[in-house]
């Protein structure tokens, strides 16, 4: 053969295996082409759900620490209403559960322990009105004068829950606590209040001790 035709030989082997290792490498070329393109896609989603669970994470986080504070700002109204009408946490405590359960409102228990506190310091400077509102209620002076805050309160309440008249019971309650008391069942705040439902030692110290968080945080 002469040396033309075995180069022509040669040309036509090395051009049939070139087109077929194009072929391969075209092949292997659009598999990894497609498989770039699935893995980005799959990326792109993975990235998109790990924003979606960092936002939710954060709104967990909005939520926890925004139920905290509430807790710490419970906690301190609690202690700076006990401390303003000179009572225990425990006895404060005591005397919301009874006003909940009663059909009153927690948030009006400070305007009523102000209600009480003026009528009685008026009916200390002997003003009658005062004084004559005590006395419907089977309260004496002396009473009035010697017991504390929540003493009182308990006198008012027990008073009230032996009136039959709802009609002059309401009344009453007005006269003394003022319309914060609108709404109390008072035969059921006393039976409530008469079971001695008070916070423990440890519920007390917890309140105090968030109360003392939130003051350090305001």
């Amino acid at each position: 053969m002469s040396l033309l035709a075995r180069l022509g030989v040669v040309l036509g082997l090395d051009s049939a295996q070139f087109k077929a290792g194009l072929d391969d490498a075209t092949k292997s070329t659009k598999a990894f082409e497609a498989q770039t393109r699935k893995a980005m896609r799959e990326s792109e989603k993975a990235a998109k759900e790990f924003q979606a669970a960092l936002k939710t994470m954060a709104a967990y986080a909005a939520a926890a620490a925004a139920t905290i504070g509430a807790a710490f700002k419970y906690a301190d109204d609690i202690a700076d209403t006990a401390d303003a009408f000179d009572l225990t946490v425990e006895s404060l405590i005591a005397m919301q559960s009874a006003l909940a359960g009663a059909g009153g409102k927690v948030e009006n228990t400070a305007n009523m322990l102000q209600k009480l506190a003026n009528n009685a310091e008026a009916a200390r400077e002997g003003t009658d009105k005062a004084r004559e509102s005590f006395s419907k209620l089977g309260i004496a002076g002396a009473d009035v004068e010697n017991l504390a805050p929540d003493e009182l309160f308990a006198r008012v309440a027990e008073a009230l829950s032996k009136v039959e008249d709802p009609i002059k019971r309401n009344a009453l309650a007005f006269e003394v606590l003022g319309k914060a008391a609108k709404g109390v069942d008072w035969k059921t705040y006393w039976e409530e209040y008469s079971k001695g439902t008070t916070a423990s030692e440890k519920v007390s110290e917890a309140i105090q001790d968030g109360a003392k968080a939130w003051d350090n945080l305001a």
